[in-house]
């Protein structure tokens, strides 16, 4: 997504898919970290501020501060007169959430992320342990997957939210 030598026009493809989206309060996102860590980013509009919720706590500043610059040039080229949309913060998250221990269980646990902090809930509210909380979550991920091979999970298109497409498994 923010690889160093992105172009202008890389850039305004990017974009056109985030505008959409930027309209709303906070908008929340996977992403793979040199493909092989997933975090949650959670972007609050309003405040022009940068969230990653990462379960191994790492800083990832580089991408970070790349998404940052990011988000800044092109709000300062689609939107010239919104100061908002020109200088976004990262702010650092400090409440506390389940971390993994293990070295596969980020996956799990940043879609477990989005699905808390889309609810409208705090991560740090949750009140199961860390060991409950991530046997749920594989618990989950172990259903999706199931029904994903034994062909039977029907989900919506993304790009024809009218239609279904079934997912054919492995």
């Amino acid at each position: 997504m923010l690889w160093s030598n992105r172009t202008d026009r890389d850039d305004e493809k990017l974009w056109k898919k985030f505008v959409p989206t930027l309209h709303t309060k906070t908008v929340i996102f996977p992403v793979n970290i040199k493909n092989t860590h997933w975090c949650l980013i959670q972007l609050d509009t309003e405040e022009s501020e940068i969230l990653m919720y990462d379960s191994l706590d790492w800083k990832n500043k580089v991408f970070l501060s790349r998404l940052q610059g990011f988000l800044e040039r092109m709000g300062k080229k689609i939107y010239p007169n919104q100061e908002k949309w020109h200088q976004w913060k990262i702010k650092e998250v400090k409440e506390h959430f389940i971390r993994q221990t293990d070295s596969v269980s980020c996956g799990i646990l940043t879609c477990w992320y989005g699905y808390i902090l889309g609810s409208g809930k705090k991560l740090e509210h949750w009140e199961n342990s860390e060991k409950d909380t991530l046997k749920a979550c594989r618990e989950v991920y172990t259903a999706i997957m199931v029904s994903i091979l034994a062909n039977k999970l029907t989900m919506p298109s993304t790009l024809h939210p009218a239609r279904t497409t079934k997912i054919r498994g492995g």
